[in-house]
């Protein structure tokens, strides 16, 4: 399918005087379209032309054949983001879950704008700055290039263009104070909370691994009571509720799904011994039954992964890790 180059969600002019009517311009209508003319350029004929922008920036990350590709698929995804971020009368403290989190992850709000300040400043060259969850904290972070977090396995939340098209009409080489303009008067907290509430059980993303990693490795049996105590949960009620949550959460995601059918999918190594396959399970699991979510289903794979079949996993995993010739899909890659 083709790609399109997404509306602003507001007038060029709107964002004035902290962003100009004419870097909007550039920004949107050239640098963003040239993303999006090139990236179809680039898949039309390929395998990638048919996926979903998530699944070619997933499919893409560890190909060195095709990281045109990537680049290209990520700046699309990571402007489009960009562009919800802000709003008109922007800025300041947010409130609610978001704003407690802030404050318990990060030491508060003035310890958060000074660390989302210096690292997006101090990002060499071109990226970007973010503002994510990481196995259910929040962090700071930045990227290099056109890379989204979604790569490394982390939920994006807020992020801040640094690449120097982003803000050198307005603010010439003063990368700090865009950014903090940008969390001053831009940051559009409403969207960045809403993001924040796709997390857990209604997360498509979560959702999705979870089911995928408990229907492919535990479904095979090859765990024993791991497996079976999962089986019971993913065929019974409970994993009706976890279908319904990745429905739901399918259709508020805006389809960021996580999947990484090109590593996982086409290894080639299956089994108990596959690091792929074990890996796989062990994180989607870990992550999604830990947090208590989704009743049952995660108690029991909760309860597996830490008595002796959760070390016979994990001794699998790394006797996979061994024997598959570094086909490691990277799900958690820091």
């Amino acid at each position: 399918m083709a790609f399109e180059l997404p509306a602003l969600p507001y007038p060029r002019a709107a964002l004035e005087p902290h962003v100009s009517a004419k870097t909007m311009e550039f920004h949107h209508s050239k640098h963003h379209a040239a993303y999006v003319e090139t990236l179809n350029k680039l898949i039309q004929g390929t395998e990638f032309e048919k996926m979903r922008l998530e699944e070619i920036v997933q499919a893409t990350a560890e190909s060195a054949a095709h990281k045109k590709i990537f680049n290209n698929a990520g700046q699309h995804w990571n402007h489009s983001f960009f562009w919800q971020c802000m709003r008109p009368s922007g800025g300041g403290r947010p409130d609610g879950a978001l704003g407690d989190m802030i404050e318990r992850d990060l030491g508060g709000f003035d310890k958060f704008r000074d660390k989302f300040i210096e690292t997006g400043t101090g990002r060499f060259g071109s990226g970007w700055a973010w503002l994510v969850v990481e196995a259910g904290k929040l962090a700071v972070i930045a990227t290099p290039n056109g890379e989204p977090p979604m790569v490394s396995g982390r939920h994006a939340l807020l992020t801040c263009d640094v690449w120097e098209h982003a803000y050198y009409l307005d603010y010439q080489n003063r990368r700090e104070d865009f950014i903090a303009a940008f969390l001053d008067h831009l940051v559009n907290w409403e969207f960045a909370a809403e993001r924040l509430g796709l997390q857990g059980e209604g997360s498509y993303t979560g959702a999705h691994q979870y089911r995928q990693g408990v229907e492919r490795f535990a479904g095979s049996g090859k765990v024993s009571e791991a497996a079976s105590a999962a089986r019971r949960a993913f065929e019974g009620p409970e994993g009706d509720a976890l279908r319904s949550a990745e429905e739901e959460g399918r259709k508020r995601s805006r389809g960021e799904d996580r999947r990484r059918s090109a590593a996982a999918g086409q290894s080639g190594v299956e089994g108990e011994g596959s690091y792929s396959a074990a890996r796989q399970y062990d994180a989607g699991a870990e992550r999604h039954a830990r947090s208590g979510k989704s009743g049952p289903a995660a108690a029991a794979a909760k309860s597996a992964l830490e008595g002796p079949e959760g070390a016979e996993l994990r001794r699998a995993e790394q006797d996979g890790k061994k024997r598959s010739k570094g086909e490691n899909p990277k799900l958690r890659k820091r």
